[in-house]
């Protein structure tokens, strides 16, 4: 789905989008369908885009981007082997990979958190942030980013 049909979806539903700085929020009495708003989310700067005017990008990327929309997010299996060690983090690159997992919603914040509760069962004297941190490193890595 693309974010011009998100925005008509928002306005079927009774809701409106709007952008303050970079967040964007909805308002209204309507039902605010859950599908609808990881949709939002995982394409939160096309959308802003397209309410601000700006084309985000070009008709090639948006079909693209509308037939992985159509597929599962991916993530890697649990089973996936931990390291030897909890990767050291610096407290502003672990806030960064927390910050791109968060945007990802539910399923990858689910998945982290599993694989955070692996760490601690590994590496039980470790801090909770360096867990979650290192789970959240993971995700990312799997996912190319």
């Amino acid at each position: 789905m693309n974010a011009e049909r998100m925005i008509a979806e928002v306005k079927a539903a009774g809701l409106q989008l709007t952008v303050r700085g970079r967040n964007l929020t909805i308002q209204g009495v309507g039902v605010r369908p859950a599908w609808l708003v990881e949709a939002i989310r995982s394409h939160k700067a096309e959308v802003i885009g397209v309410l601000q005017g700006i084309t985000a990008c070009s008709s090639e990327e948006r079909e693209r981007s509308d037939r992985s929309q159509d597929q599962a997010p991916e993530f890697p299996p649990m089973a996936t082997p931990l390291p030897d060690f909890i990767p050291a983090l610096d407290p502003e690159e672990r806030t960064r990979v927390i910050d791109l997992v968060m945007r990802q919603g539910k399923p990858a914040i689910g998945w982290c958190l599993r694989r955070a509760n692996a760490y601690y069962d590994k590496f039980p004297g470790s801090s909770f942030q360096d867990q979650d941190a290192a789970a959240a490193q993971d995700l990312l890595a799997w996912q190319g980013k």
